[in-house]
């Protein structure tokens, strides 16, 4: 493995680890709650508020999950680290989020053929409907968006752009369609993202050395006080 090759799946791996440590902590907290005390999970919408359910919309949902992956091999050496840092800021600080305020999807899914079940199974396993505002896939995408906008350059750099705009707008969109969150949680995920955007870059201005150690510091901090606060609430 050639060194750029190693430092790319090592940030992949970093945002990955950050992932999997906040993510199912806060679905599982949510899940206990909602067996002990189910007042405790509210909703931002009434079950009248959803859209209409789609369930080919998984495919572009799951999108997100390819481009969280792809991108750290195809964006410049120059943004990997800003790449990193803006996923897992938005990680954190959505899953602070969904610690302050726990909340769950207004409805269930209605019965769907079996062309899709097993994909909705498969989603349940990773993806619960907690978790919801505000909502980390339209987050991504805007992230993904923006990070991956310079990517090609030349003659097809602007059929190129129309066409991860329309994925990255199909994956935000989708979460509505898949019925795993409400408009509410997109708007409050792309508005995370914007304050993402500015925080990173106002990082990104700090000297290297001060940069690195605010992002460790940022990351070990959220994850010691939610990993703590959660082993106390069970």
């Amino acid at each position: 493995m050639n060194d750029d090759l190693k430092q790319r799946t090592t940030a992949l791996v970093k945002t990955l680890v950050v992932f999997g440590l906040a993510y199912p902590l806060t679905n599982a907290y949510t899940h206990a709650l909602m067996s002990h005390t189910p007042t405790a999970v509210g909703t931002v919408a009434s079950r009248y508020d959803v859209v209409p359910f789609v369930a080919w919309t998984i495919v572009p949902y799951s999108l997100s999950f390819v481009l969280f992956v792809l991108s750290f091999y195809v964006v410049s050496s120059a943004m990997l680290s800003r790449l990193l840092h803006r996923l897992v800021l938005g990680t954190l600080v959505a899953c602070l989020c969904f610690y302050a305020y726990p909340l769950v999807f207004a409805c269930d899914r209605p019965v769907m053929s079996e062309q899709w079940r097993w994909a909705y199974e498969l989603l349940s396993l990773v993806d619960k409907p907690y978790n919801q505002l505000p909502s980390l896939h339209a987050c991504y995408a805007l992230l993904f968006g923006v990070s991956l906008w310079h990517v090609v350059q030349g003659r097809w750099r602007g059929l190129y752009r129309v066409g991860l705009s329309l994925i990255c707008v199909a994956i935000a969109g989708a979460t509505l369609f898949t019925w795993q969150h409400h408009v509410a949680d997109v708007v409050a995920g792309l508005a995370l993202a914007v304050v993402v955007l500015v925080a990173e870059r106002w990082l990104h201005d700090l000297p290297y050395i001060t940069g690195r150690a605010m992002m460790k510091f940022i990351t070990l901090g959220v994850l010691w006080f939610w990993g703590g606060r959660s082993c106390l609430s069970w």
